[in-house]
């Protein structure tokens, strides 16, 4: 049960753990063999005088080999990286020395056997770890480089005087080298149609350069194009592209740039009769025209065509600005008050666009007053009226307790003065709601109080009819305070708990009078069968049906009911024993 509870990721890490335990000692007995490998391979030099060099490549391997052993329990790019580079080293230099046994006597033809597969199998790994992206191949390619260069060692002891096979596995290996340096490239034919672009571009940015145009972004382009198109050559052509697109740009402007700048200022002379003292737009332009002046056409393109926004705006707005402010002016100088003040800091914040040379924004501000001031007065007109109407309801009501909204139609006639029109029809409002709402429940709390006998009648018949008597006493204490509200809602949540009540209680009568039947008939039933009056159980059933009566009747409902429940069980045991 214990290890039912272990959770499955826990199984997999434990299961994880074990398999690269199990790696970690294969790897080392792996490297003690080659250790000792190579210790046995240099023996020879100690024993028999063997020239070192000729004994030497394999020991070299094999120690060569125990350093990397360690990597292989380890799974990341580093890793992979150094396993695939020294697999693509070392699988020629093995190849070669497997070669140059091959032709020997039966044990070394069988040494030349394994160190053959062996170096195919390297091959085969080397491959498999270093491949996709085209610096990958390139680092694939150049350490291929490096292993020859370690098979030529391999065979420098044996001398040139005599060939030798090993010499097949330079070759094989130079085969592979060049396949994988002019033949694996993917990206081929998008490279030389990369280079092919970049020297047109070259030549066409160098033309255009001694025309005297300016083609500086496209020759920015272009150099990053240089940089990054040998290792990405489809964002390479992407470069081209765009720097293609800013050249053909830029001969596009200087044909157009002059009619773009002739009307921007013609605009711009027509804003400066309106209002000599605007100083955007001509600002704007002379900007062009510097940029004009430092080659950059795109940039005094933007900037001519801002300068003659700037003026088109200033010509369709301005007038029609200065006209609205003018009249939000006139009005606001009728009016003050609260309910103003912030339509006077609009008029400021209109104004201050206007200097800013924003005119559509000034108008859009200054326009929208007039309509605000519209709608003050609106409400300074109901707010007058709710002020009589509520002063008339005050002093027609009575019964009623007023000081509350005394202070209330004070306060809202202070705000009334000081401008406040919101605050004080708010006011005003709420008053009357609650007056018309005080008064409803004055009319019922007086109608119930005068039928409170009737109201009475109802509880009689409850067992607990003196706490029906204190909650009516309770609102009749209320009534007096004249918190009309407050006693009404007492009166009906007197009225809601007693209809609740007096259901329960029919309910439970009802219950009483057939438990009673049922007994009494049970009750003869037994008398036939010899179970007389003395029998505990009809005594026990006869308290039962007098306990239920009496709590009933004292309002006690829950309690007669579960005496109820009692009683029906011990019918059903008397009725088995009948």
């Amino acid at each position: 049960m214990k290890d039912l509870q272990v959770s499955t990721p826990e199984l997999f890490l434990e299961e994880e753990l074990t398999i690269k335990k199990r790696i970690e000692f294969i790897s080392f007995i792996s490297g003690i063999i080659l250790f000792f490998s190579a210790l046995w391979c240099l023996l020879p030099i100690f024993t028999n005088n063997i020239d070192p060099l000729k004994v030497l490549a394999p020991a070299v391997v094999a120690l060569f080999w125990v350093g990397f052993i360690p990597d292989f329990p380890i799974e990341n790019s580093t890793t992979r990286s150094r396993i695939g580079g020294t697999t693509s080293i070392i699988w020629i230099p093995v190849l070669v020395i497997g070669l140059n046994s091959l032709l020997e006597d039966s044990f070394k033809f069988l040494g030349s056997i394994l160190l053959i597969s062996s170096s195919l199998i390297l091959l085969f790994c080397s491959r498999k770890i270093l491949f996709g992206s085209f610096k990958v191949i390139r680092y694939r390619t150049l350490m291929y480089l490096v292993g020859i260069f370690a098979g030529f060692s391999v065979l420098v002891p044996f001398g040139f005087e005599e060939f030798k096979i090993g010499y097949l596995g330079i070759l094989f290996g130079l085969v592979i080298l060049i396949f994988d340096w002019f033949g694996s490239d993917e990206e081929r034919l998008i490279r030389r149609e990369f280079k092919q672009r970049l020297d047109i571009i070259e030549g066409e940015l160098l033309i255009e350069r001694s025309k005297g145009r300016a083609v500086d972004q496209a020759a920015s382009l272009v150099l990053s194009a240089s940089q990054e198109g040998h290792l990405d050559p489809n964002y390479g052509l992407e470069l081209l592209n765009r720097a293609k697109d800013s050249m053909v740009r830029v001969i596009r402007l200087e044909k157009d740039i002059l009619e773009i700048k002739k009307d921007s200022e013609l605009i711009i002379n027509q804003a400066e009769n309106i209002t000599p003292l605007i100083k955007n737009p001509r600002r704007t332009f002379v900007q062009a025209e510097r940029e004009i002046e430092l080659g950059s056409l795109e940039e005094s393109e933007l900037l001519f065509r801002l300068s003659k926004k700037q003026a088109s705006e200033i010509i369709e707005w301005w007038e029609k600005a200065e006209l609205a402010i003018k009249n939000a002016k006139k009005l606001l100088i009728k009016h003050d008050g609260h309910a103003v003040e912030s339509l006077h800091s609009q008029l400021i914040e209109a104004e201050n666009y206007l200097e800013n040379e924003k005119p559509k924004l000034a108008f859009d501000f200054a326009i929208s007053i007039p309509a605000q001031i519209e709608s003050v007065e609106e409400n300074f007109e109901i707010t007058s009226e709710l002020f009589i109407e509520v002063k008339q309801k005050l002093d027609a009501a009575e019964g009623l307790n007023l000081d509350l909204w005394h202070k209330n139609h004070f306060r809202a006639s202070e705000a009334i003065s000081r401008g406040d029109y919101s605050l004080a029809r708010g006011l005003l409002e709420s008053i009357l709601r609650e007056l018309d709402l005080e008064r409803e429940s004055m009319e019922k709390i007086r109608i119930e109080l005068n039928q409170r006998s009737k109201l009475r009648s109802k509880w009689e018949i409850l067992g607990n009819s003196e706490k029906w008597d204190r909650y009516l006493e309770e609102i009749e204490d209320f009534a007096k305070k004249l918190e009309w509200s407050h006693a009404s809602i007492l009166l009906d949540r007197l009225v809601d708990n007693l209809e609740i009540e007096l259901e329960s209680f029919n309910e439970a009568n009802e219950l009483l009078n057939f438990a009673k039947k049922e007994w009494f008939s049970l009750r003869e039933e037994c008398d036939k069968k010899g179970i007389n009056n003395l029998d505990e159980q009809r005594i026990y059933g006869d308290n039962l049906i007098s306990n239920s009566h009496k709590k009933i009747l004292t309002g006690d409902v829950q309690e007669g009911l579960n005496f109820l429940g009692d009683l029906d069980l011990l019918m059903e045991k008397l009725r088995r024993r009948i």
